[in-house]
């Protein structure tokens, strides 16, 4: 369609193969049962979707409220301007092999929409690409992937700022049963600005090993939990990318992050951010958090207690190479055979380490550290 125009396309099922295009416009595609309402604006943009509950409508007997898409979808723009739009939403959402959504621009990324509060299940294929980059200026644009029941991520995401100026962009991956994320990639770099930011939210969070993804089910759960790979958010760190990862205490979760391990090694060649929030607790038993190279930044926030080792010394080490490390909670921190290190030997100074709660700070068997070589200063 003519540039900047918007196509809007509603079903029972969607199923593309083919190649959908508009000049940063909107593409809005919406799997709705039978008996449901979209609303569209002026324009024709899709507003919202709303489907009659599961006692009105056998949602087993066909794929309705299905959406898969296998080709490609472009809202992206390459004369002066941002990026457009696109949103799918559905009760399920699939995007399979070599799926690729754009809405990069010369002027600033546009916005991806995957699932909202009405998506049961969505399924991201590892071959799948979502680009929302800032071409020559201006900020990267948001990817939003979101379900209620199950979420597998897999592929390749980009919210690059401009190579001129302008910072990086914003991936949100929310699951409020399960998600899964193992293996994805994740570029918010800016070479001339600030890097972007990769939000995760979930239920219940567990840091541990592959959930063991079925891929012949894809829009199937495997756990009622959120299990984060350690070498995922290793590489995702390592790349640049800052990550805020949140238990929200939504659908089964009761909002706790918790870990027998964590062995998080970074290679970032800028600072980042590894943010952890709970609105319940904060449990890790042991493990190794550290950057090699440049500073890494850790916050903690909880709104119950932040736990960290498991009583034998040193069980749990962090180093943030000079980064900032803050551990905030509205009950109790628990500092027990864990060790907090602020070391940086390239940089003048250290960023403070803050223990901050309302209720008792606890260090047993452990210690607190803040040091740097690089000018003699300690």
């Amino acid at each position: 369609v003519n540039t900047g125009k918007n196509i809007t396309i509603i079903g029972n099922s969607f199923e593309n193969i083919g190649q959908l295009e508009t000049n940063g416009g909107q593409i809005s595609i919406a799997a709705i049962a039978p008996i449901g309402f979209a609303s569209l604006g002026k324009s024709g943009e899709l507003l919202s979707v709303e489907s009659q509950p599961d006692d009105i409508i056998d949602r087993n007997a066909s794929n309705i409220g299905t959406a898969i898409v296998r080709g490609k979808i472009d809202a992206s723009s390459l004369q002066p301007g941002m990026g457009g739009k696109i949103i799918v939403l559905g009760e399920r959402i699939g995007l399979l092999e070599n799926s690729l959504f754009n809405v990069s621009g010369s002027a600033g990324g546009g916005e991806i929409k995957i699932g909202n509060i009405d998506t049961i299940a969505t399924y991201i294929d590892p071959k799948a690409s979502l680009n929302a980059d800032a071409l020559i200026t201006g900020n990267g644009g948001k990817i939003t992937v979101a379900a209620t029941e199950s979420n597998r991520v897999y592929g390749s995401f980009s919210a690059k700022g401009g190579v001129n100026n302008g910072n990086g962009g914003m991936l949100e991956t929310s699951g409020n049963n399960f998600l899964d994320i193992t293996g994805i990639a994740v570029d918010t770099n800016a070479s001339n600005g600030l890097n972007g930011n990769w939000l995760l939210k979930g239920g219940n969070i567990v840091f541990g090993s592959s959930a063991a993804s079925n891929n012949n089910a894809i829009f199937q759960p495997t756990f009622n939990n959120t299990i984060l790979d350690n070498s995922t958010i290793e590489k995702q760190l390592s790349a640049g990318n800052n990550i805020a990862i949140a238990a929200t205490q939504t659908g089964k979760g009761a909002g706790n992050i918790k870990a027998d391990t964590v062995n998080i090694l970074t290679t970032n060649n800028r600072s980042v951010t590894l943010t952890l929030q709970a609105n319940n607790d904060i449990n890790i038993a042991s493990g190794n958090v550290q950057s090699t190279l440049h500073p890494l930044g850790i916050v903690l926030q909880a709104s119950g207690n932040i736990s960290l080792g498991n009583g034998s010394k040193r069980s749990f080490e962090i180093q943030t190479r000079g980064g900032k490390f803050t551990a905030s909670a509205n009950d109790f921190i628990l500092l027990s055979g864990a060790e907090i290190m602020s070391n940086n030997t390239s940089i003048n100074d250290s960023e403070p380490i803050e223990l901050v709660t309302a209720g008792s700070v606890v260090i047993n068997s452990s210690g607190i550290v803040k040091s740097t070589d690089g000018a003699g200063n300690s």
